[in-house]
């Protein structure tokens, strides 16, 4: 009888190519290579230059992108046949204790106006600094905003819209209309019926468009003003 080569006292089973015995098909499944390594890990001191290394090698594999085909395979899995929850339907007694679980679950008149009050004054928002097709003009109009009132934030969430700048505490939403807002009927419409949805919450709009001729720093200004003074 063979033993294992990595003297773990186990009958060897598994050949390697170097033509070592062990009682694994991997070496290091073996108990007792297993706990020799264990116990060299706890004993290593790793210089400062080498945890850097490892932290950063950790983080590249984080940020790993995946190729188009890489994402294509993985979407096909997710697939028909190859969804790990294909024909796995719910019966009756179990779709019944899904909805008692559900019942009762309503949220308070106060959460309810709590959330209200956060999505109207831009509870989701952000600075979208990284929104790449925004045009000449939209971009000029920001910086402008910005110039003259740092508190402004770009691309404010009220509910699911967005307006291009913002004064929150105003209630002053400033956008710049390129052709794409008049392109087509359904496009007109859509801009109308989102800003009066908007203005039911107590917002006043400024708006500026290809038509208009572009305002300077000084006229924007008492646009804004102009705004601020009316009740």
């Amino acid at each position: 009888m063979i033993m294992c080569y990595y003297g773990c006292g186990k009958k060897a089973t598994y050949q390697f190519k170097n033509g070592k015995w062990c009682c694994s098909n991997s070496h290091n499944k073996c108990p007792e290579l297993k706990k020799s390594n264990k116990q060299k890990n706890q004993n290593k001191i790793f210089s400062e230059e080498h945890i850097k290394n490892l932290k950063i090698s950790r983080k590249n594999r984080k940020m790993k992108k995946w190729s188009l085909s890489q994402k294509e395979n993985l979407s096909l899995k997710r697939q028909g046949t190859q969804n790990s929850m294909f024909g796995k339907n719910h019966n009756e007694e179990t779709k019944k204790k899904i909805g008692l679980k559900s019942l009762g679950r309503k949220h308070s008149e106060e959460f309810k106006e709590k959330l209200r009050n956060k999505m109207i004054n831009g509870g989701h928002s952000y600075i979208s600094s990284f929104i790449k097709k925004i045009s000449k003009e939209e971009k000029i109009l920001r910086e402008m905003v910005k110039e003259l009132y740092s508190n402004c934030i770009y691309q404010f969430k009220i509910f699911r819209f967005e307006v291009d700048v913002a004064l929150p505490k105003e209630k002053i939403a400033i956008e710049y209309d390129g052709w794409y807002h008049f392109d087509t009927e359904e496009h007109k419409q859509y801009h109308k019926q989102r800003q009066e949805k908007i203005e039911k919450e107590g917002w006043k709009f400024l708006r500026y468009s290809i038509f208009d001729k572009f305002p300077t720093i000084d006229a924007l200004k008492n646009d804004i003003e102009k705004l601020k003074k009316e009740t």
